[in-house]
């Protein structure tokens, strides 16, 4: 089969997680591409991170045929080339995938990131963990996502028109122990960091979220954790945070990364050690992240410090009379929960706002509770206000050691951390020819390269051999 892999976006320090599927594919026989959108793209307004230049040097990416599309003429030669498409989830991809189903390719999605309801057209989905699996198919429809409105078409119990197989994701690959690039003594070290003391990191939003309140906030945690509580503190930027994506609509400089304005000297991980760094971590602080999944699966606790207030950011409702009406305690030990974001707006604020208000928040909770249809995703660990951060620090009030929990809460959220996610991939592409529809729609396009593809091959050949003639006569 002639297979293209989209890498739809880069993520900084994870640029390379498909690149296993790709070589494996290849090693079974089949012509494979990779590709992904250049930096190039960035200048045309695409909002997702991108590829820097140099990737496509990088020796596995030199053996997985990598090449970057600079705009989507070009994606769309490489779609027309391909039999199978294979997109993993970003935004801005509708179109594409839209062209590839209009030229009857097969399209499969990669479940890579968490939580993201970029899937069009597709074929066959390969699911990250059985959540994401029951997840992907409450959204399942021809127009799966249009202008954020979902629609559940059918019962969860009933099958779904689309495939789902759960085979974990490339990118949770990266996280099996067998692929670790630091132990917890070696990224101590690297970053000089003191073994005696405990570790904690700190996971700013995304740029585009650092309102003055939460800048605020950013700079209290950092100093709350080195000062007060006496740890060592690592900073672990958003992917976007990496590369200053929509930092230019929060901050006057765009170009200084957001860490040096708001925490200058604190450590800075680098983004190819994010797992060792989540390994060597006692805990993970956050205002609100999908990290938090994460976290879990690789059994650490996290604690996120004031996140209703943030949410009130992210619905637009971040007057300070909001925050004033949020109670000022909110520590409970830990324990796996909802990682919801409304709801506890809904449970604080209801009797307490006015009927306007309250419209606005029943509004944002259909919108959430359609995006998560199956219930909000959860994580393991506590929340707390600023306020009571430093305590929950020193007394280790965050700590989570009940391993039957874990294994419960990794059965949900993951296919196992085997670090063979990329094989499963491979077994459920190849296994097209075992679908009727998807077998007749090979058929199809491998008709079709018999028809066409020869006599193209022999009249560009042709036309080469007499440019050739030409110039040796010249």
């Amino acid at each position: 089969m002639r297979i293209l892999i989209v890498s739809s976006e880069s993520l900084p320090g994870s640029e390379d997680r498909n690149l296993p599927l790709v070589e494996e594919l290849i090693r079974r026989g089949h012509d494979v591409r990779h590709t992904g959108p250049s930096q190039a793209l960035v200048k045309a307004g695409f909002t997702s991170t991108a590829f820097a230049p140099e990737f496509v040097d990088w020796p596995q990416a030199t053996v997985c045929r990598t090449r970057l599309f600079d705009d989507w003429a070009q994606l769309n030669r490489m779609i027309a080339w391909a039999q199978v498409v294979v997109f993993s989830m970003a935004k801005g991809y509708q179109e594409a995938a839209e062209y590839a189903a209009g030229l009857s390719k097969l399209i499969v999605y990669l479940a890579d990131t968490s939580l993201h309801p970029w899937v069009w057209k597709a074929d066959l989905i390969a699911a990250g963990s059985p959540y994401e699996r029951d997840r992907m198919a409450s959204l399942t429809g021809e127009d799966r996502v249009l202008d954020n409105r979902w629609a559940r078409l059918y019962p969860l119990d009933d099958p779904p028109p689309v495939d789902i197989v759960v085979t974990g994701s490339t990118i949770m690959d990266q996280a099996a122990p067998q692929n670790s690039r630091l132990s917890k003594t070696d990224f101590l070290q690297k970053y000089g960091l003191d073994p005696a003391k405990r570790t904690a990191v700190w996971l700013p939003s995304s740029p585009a979220c650092h309102d003055s309140w939460f800048k605020e906030l950013y700079g209290r945690i950092c100093a709350s954790v080195e000062r007060e509580a006496g740890f060592n503190l690592i900073i672990k930027p958003h992917p976007r945070d990496y590369v200053q994506a929509k930092q230019w609509a929060t901050y006057e400089d765009a170009a200084t990364p957001t860490w040096e304005q708001l925490a200058p000297g604190v450590t800075v991980c680098r983004a190819e050690d994010k797992w060792g760094c989540f390994r060597a971590a006692d805990v993970l602080i956050s205002s609100w992240t999908t990290t938090a999944i994460e976290a879990g699966l690789v059994r650490t606790p996290m604690l996120l410090v004031d996140y209703p207030a943030f949410s009130l950011n992210i619905i637009k409702l971040n007057e300070p009379r909001f925050k004033e009406l949020l109670p000022r305690t909110r520590y409970t030990p830990p324990s796996r929960r909802t990682l919801g974001r409304v709801e506890p707006l809904l449970e604080i604020l209801w009797d307490r706002v006015d009927s306007r208000t309250q419209a606005h928040l029943k509004e944002r909770h259909t919108w959430e509770q359609g995006y998560y249809q199956v219930g909000s995703p959860e994580y393991i660990g506590t929340d707390c206000t600023m306020e009571e951060l430093p305590r929950v620090l020193r007394e280790g009030l965050y700590r989570f050691d009940n391993q039957k929990v874990f294994d419960e809460y990794a059965a949900r959220y993951s296919a196992g951390l085997d670090g063979r996610a990329f094989l499963r991939i491979a077994d459920l592409i190849e296994s097209v020819e075992g679908y009727p529809v998807l077998a007749a729609k090979l058929r199809a396009q491998r008709s079709l390269t018999l028809k066409y593809g020869a006599p193209l091959r022999q009249s560009l050949s042709g036309t080469l051999r007499r440019i050739r003639n030409r110039l040796a006569l010249s």
